[in-house]
């Protein structure tokens, strides 16, 4: 799976789409490759100021949002 994939992957995703609806000003600010077939993707909520980690491996999971360091 490449990136463009694996962001299709993520946002087709219901844990994606669950999020998205209560975060709908939030967008994309990094994909992460740690090693094949495993990414960490970012959004970043400008409403909140914090950032939400999916991450995409044989599942995909959610952190909570984090501050962002400025």
């Amino acid at each position: 799976m490449d990136i463009i994939q694996s962001i299709q992957k993520l946002q087709e995703s219901k844990v994606y789409l669950d999020w998205k609806s209560q975060n709908p000003l939030s967008y994309l600010v990094h994909v992460f490759i740690e090693k094949e077939n495993h990414y960490q993707i970012g959004y970043y909520n400008p409403t909140i100021d914090k950032l939400t980690i999916f991450e995409l491996n044989n599942k995909i999971t959610i952190s909570d949002s984090l501050e962002i360091y400025k």
